[in-house]
């Protein structure tokens, strides 16, 4: 049985996000986030931060999942929610039943960071 492990990583500056959210770019939101996830960040008191840090998930996602050969995920596509204070879960929302992954978020006062491993089997 063959495996395959991908690992990705972004990093994001908050301050983009906080000048996107002041001119609500709604077509970049609906391409990006999905609407659950969107009331999330929209209910925190940082809303460029929440948005910032799921963005990078994304990113990191999409380059962990490319490195293992699945080139055509949309950002939409990927769902990240915060089960616990720090505890980030992310799936596919159209998950082909032998991806598995595993997400990390992190940021300081001016950046996002995420990290992501794809395991197939």
């Amino acid at each position: 049985m063959k495996y395959s492990l991908g690992i990705g990583t972004d990093i994001e500056s908050i301050e983009r996000f906080e000048n996107l959210n002041k001119v609500k770019k709604r077509n970049f939101f609906d391409k990006v986030y999905t609407p659950i996830e969107l009331e999330y960040c929209y209910s925190q008191k940082n809303v460029a931060e929440k948005l910032a840090m799921y963005f990078c998930g994304k990113e990191a996602v999409i380059k962990a999942l490319s490195s293992i050969g699945y080139n055509d995920i949309y950002r939409n596509n990927i769902d990240i929610s915060e089960k616990m204070f720090n505890v980030f879960e992310v799936k596919l929302l159209q998950n082909p039943s032998n991806i598995k992954l595993s997400i990390s978020l992190s940021l300081n006062e001016s950046k996002a960071i995420a990290y992501a491993i794809a395991f197939i089997r």
